[in-house]
């Protein structure tokens, strides 16, 4: 295999949510909302968060793939 060929091989980023994105996801009995701010971070209860997947893994006490547990994968994102 060549550097290329591995280079190719890697997966593409997501696309970006845009700004004011609300994702609700309701979870033993509790709705959590979740938006995107204008610099890329979520806010999820007066909180910042750099991904998906910590707001997922507070929520859940396991750890998760963010962007599975909101839906987005469903959606190709």
């Amino acid at each position: 295999m060549t550097l290329g060929s591995t280079v190719n091989a890697l997966a593409a980023p997501p696309p970006e949510m845009k700004p004011g994105v609300r994702l609700i996801r309701a979870w033993r009995g509790e709705t959590h909302e979740v938006v995107v701010a204008p610099d890329g971070r979520f806010h999820w209860r007066g909180e910042q968060h750099g991904s998906l997947s910590s707001i997922a893994t507070t929520i859940t006490g396991t750890r998760r793939n963010g962007p599975a547990f909101f839906g987005l994968r469903q959606l190709g994102l």
